[in-house]
């Protein structure tokens, strides 16, 4: 009876551990050294962002995502990122579009 419930226990922590590890690693392909300098120089040189928040403090990438398109067909990368500025802090929704050969094509700031 405890043998049962002590592999129910292991299977259930090592189940946990692998969701961690493809979850880090999925979050790090998607922000990537080059997506990083894209939220970077979008969080620092956008006026919007700016005159929001004045001038940014620090921030982190807690969540990002890929669209594939759908039924519109444009790709995307989706960030949730925390701000902290001089003004004010808050989350801010970036949406980064790209070209086919991977360069910033226009981004969206919600």
């Amino acid at each position: 009876m405890v043998c049962l419930s002590m592999k129910k226990f292991f299977l259930i922590i090592v189940f946990v551990v692998l969701a961690v590890m493809v979850g880090n690693f999925a979050f790090k392909s998607l922000y990537d050294k080059e997506n990083a300098a894209y939220v970077d120089e979008v969080l620092y040189k956008d006026p919007v962002i700016k005159e929001q928040y004045g001038d940014i403090k620090k921030y982190n990438v807690y969540k990002a995502g890929k669209s594939l398109g759908g039924t519109s067909g444009t790709e995307y990368y989706d960030f949730r990122i925390g701000v902290e500025g001089s003004k004010k802090s808050g989350k801010i929704y970036l949406k980064l579009y790209k070209t086919k050969d991977g360069q910033l094509d226009h981004y969206e700031v919600q």
